[in-house]
């Protein structure tokens, strides 16, 4: 099987196949928490009313589809999850757009990225992706049907995958793991030499090997070796630390979390940011590393499942609500959202939805405050005009005495 059909590229001395760079710990963390922060978050699909205020749409199918169960057999969740993977190990997330008769979405099947070939016809205006069957047969879809969320790509169409970028630190990680399970297989834990001053017949020097052989398994490591005929064990090796192979390990840990673009602290390493409340490190993690991945997404879907027969967007759309992941710690939470509430932008019962609290029964729970003192001052910049019951303005009478 080559490398490009397992995941992994370049040739068999960096070669790391998609299965094989998941076995390793801080690979598999990544990209789970990756995935994780795509299909945890609420994708609710919205209508936008002639005024620009944007309400929930949960009457139209694709609110279903896309916040429940995008296909039978698959919750919004495990979709989303599966299609950032292979978002970000194959270069792009793949799913067909199955339709009823007259051209509305009705589900979401996903499509294996590995096999995905984009091809370009009409002298390069119309996109069509080649679809590799497991029985060998080709099917070609048009573009308007395949959900694409691409990973970083040079052309803007065939993404690139982590596995193939990040192949040789991948591979470094691994012969880094490989030799730490030799070091501790050896039950000596150690090389060295034997010597006596005594020359050894052929029959002393094959019991002495049969005895180190025996010494070195894994099952009588740490034991005391008796060594016969005035001979001494000189250690010569070094250990792991000596070898750096802990540093080694510690830095290949940092370059897959540079991969991945994520935190050393969401990966449970310390870092030098200076964070140490874990809703700040949250907010990095959105605004630094998630946040464009949620804008291909939201780009991808609205333009694939809420555009009309003609291509013209229409009022409804999808967007995820990460307002969870960005409100902050508890304290300053709280601070923004006294202000907005003394200053009129909110009600008690817009500040409890906040706080995922129930609403208050009683009127007031609607109602907006404001601050006298902040009021509007409509006359500013106009001219003092007389009220209607005010005298009019007359000239002053003539002093008699002037001349």
């Amino acid at each position: 099987m080559d490398a490009i059909a397992n995941g992994g590229y370049g040739d068999s001395r960096v070669f790391v196949s998609d299965i094989a760079a998941l076995n390793l710990a801080t690979v598999f963390n990544a990209a789970t928490i990756r995935c994780q922060y795509v299909a945890m978050l609420p994708l609710i699909t919205y209508y936008r009313d002639a005024d620009g205020n944007k309400e929930k749409f949960s009457g139209s199918p694709l609110y279903s589809i896309l916040h429940d169960r995008p296909n039978p057999l698959m919750t919004s969740y495990s979709w989303r999850s599966a299609m950032e993977l292979h978002a970000l190990f194959y270069g792009g997330g793949f799913s067909r757009i199955e339709r009823d008769v007259i051209g509305r979405p009705t589900w979401l099947w996903l499509m294996d990225g590995k096999r995905m070939m984009p091809q370009l016809e009409d002298r390069g205006r119309r996109l069509t992706w080649k679809y590799r069957l497991a029985s060998g047969r080709d099917e070609i879809h048009d573009d308007r049907d395949i959900i694409h969320i691409p990973g970083l790509s040079f052309d803007g169409i065939a993404g690139e995958g982590i596995i193939k970028l990040a192949a040789k630190s991948l591979w470094l990680t691994q012969a880094t793991e490989n030799f730490g399970q030799k070091f501790f297989e050896n039950g000596l834990n150690a090389g060295g030499v034997i010597t006596t001053p005594n020359a050894l017949s052929p029959e002393a020097r094959k019991n002495l090997k049969e005895s180190i052989k025996e010494r070195s398994k894994p099952a009588n490591a740490h034991l005391t070796m008796l060594l016969e005929e005035g001979m001494t064990w000189n250690k010569i090796t070094f250990s792991p630390e000596e070898a750096q192979f802990l540093g080694t390990r510690q830095f290949q840990d940092v370059e897959i979390a540079r991969w991945f673009n994520l935190p050393l602290r969401m990966l449970k390493m310390p870092d030098a940011s200076g964070l140490k409340n874990v809703e700040q490190i949250a907010i990095e993690m959105v605004q630094g590393t998630m946040l464009p991945r949620y804008v291909a997404w939201e780009q991808e879907l609205n333009s694939k499942l809420f555009s009309s027969t003609s291509g013209t967007v229409t009022d409804r759309f999808a967007e995820f609500n990460v307002d969870g992941l960005l409100r902050g710690d508890s304290k300053t939470r709280a601070e923004v959202s006294h202000i907005m509430r003394l200053d009129g932008a909110l009600n008690a019962n817009e500040w409890r939805q906040r706080e995922n609290m129930n609403l208050r029964d009683d009127p007031g729970g609607d109602e907006y405050w404001s601050q006298p003192n902040l009021a509007a001052d409509k006359t500013n910049g106009a001219e003092d005009k007389p009220s209607e019951g005010d005298p009019p303005n007359e000239p002053p009478p003539e002093d008699p005495n002037a001349e």
